[in-house]
């Protein structure tokens, strides 16, 4: 997320336009974009390693799908999503090049199960694995996401070869992963409390059309916003933070309903209800959306 610009525009967004925007630079490990290590840990506790959201979705959903992760922290989720459920092809979105270097990472030990027992062969595929900082599988190559192409020793078909993890600000506006009818799944699992703090409501809305364009007939949303009463907890990390707070009017509670209402999803349902996990740290709802068709 880039920084605030001139004076002009300042006095734009105090009409209503983006919030005013931290530099990540000025993160400095305090979390300031929700960017947090090990939160894979944070939400399943130092017990377990089960993620209670993915024991909740279904493999229909996902299944020969082309699925976008918005806010993916260190993809583990969808690495796991993509393991489980046989999606067609996974992207993965942060903005901290930490925790896209951690999914790398990640995504490095899943194709390392894969490496072959050739002797001869083995060679040339640990080579391409090194290259896998920048790698960006074909389908990927074909769509515009810039990455340095692999040779056919690992440019694979099907899981984990079709998993890749961009290093972008999801608000920005012309990123070429998420285009006019380009996915069937789009992931948005705990990040809304950070684009409203960074960007206001208007980043919001935005972001909610460009989702709603960028899935195909009868794609879907899944949506985990966070309670608005912890979005408080968060803004004494920035002035900026404070200020885009005080002007939310679009609380989470109302998310289905513009996003029905508003954006033109045809249909929702509750995936989990904020109560059955009451007491919980992470006791937040799951909301499905779906796109109909001709919803253009």
């Amino acid at each position: 997320m880039t920084e605030e610009g001139s004076s002009g525009k300042r006095k734009r967004e105090n009409r209503g336009g983006h919030g005013k925007r931290v530099s990540l630079k000025e993160d400095e490990g305090k979390s300031l974009f929700g960017n947090y290590t090990g939160y894979k840990r944070r939400r399943t506790g130092r017990d377990s390693d089960v993620d209670r959201r993915i024991e909740l979705f279904k493999r229909e959903w996902f299944a020969g799908k082309d699925v976008v992760d918005l806010g993916c922290n260190d993809g583990a989720v969808l690495i796991e999503i993509a393991s489980k459920h046989s999606i067609k092809s996974g992207i993965g979105v942060e903005i901290d090049e930490k925790l896209i270097l951690r999914g790398r990472d990640l995504l490095r030990e899943e194709v390392s199960k894969f490496k072959p027992g050739n002797t001869a062969t083995r060679g040339a595929y640990d080579a391409e694995v090194q290259k896998m900082k920048d790698w960006v599988p074909l389908s990927f190559r074909l769509a515009g996401v810039k990455g340095k192409p692999t040779n056919g020793s690992i440019d694979g078909e099907g899981y984990p070869f079709n998993i890749t993890f961009v290093c972008e600000d999801m608000l920005n506006e012309s990123a070429v992963y998420l285009t006019d009818d380009s996915c069937d799944v789009v992931l948005l699992l705990s990040v809304t409390k950070w684009i409203q703090l960074h960007g206001g409501d208007k980043a919001l809305k935005s972001l909610f059309h460009r989702i709603f364009r960028g899935l195909r007939e009868g794609g879907i949303l899944i949506l985990e916003p966070q309670p608005f009463h912890s979005y408080k907890r968060k803004i004494k990390l920035h002035s900026h933070l404070r200020e885009n707070y005080s002007r939310i009017r679009l609380k989470p509670e109302k998310f289905v309903n513009y996003l029905t209402k508003k954006v033109g999803f045809e249909s929702s349902q509750v995936v989990r209800d904020r109560e059955e996990g009451e007491g919980l740290q992470f006791n937040r709802a799951i909301y499905l959306l779906r796109k109909g068709k001709s919803a253009h």
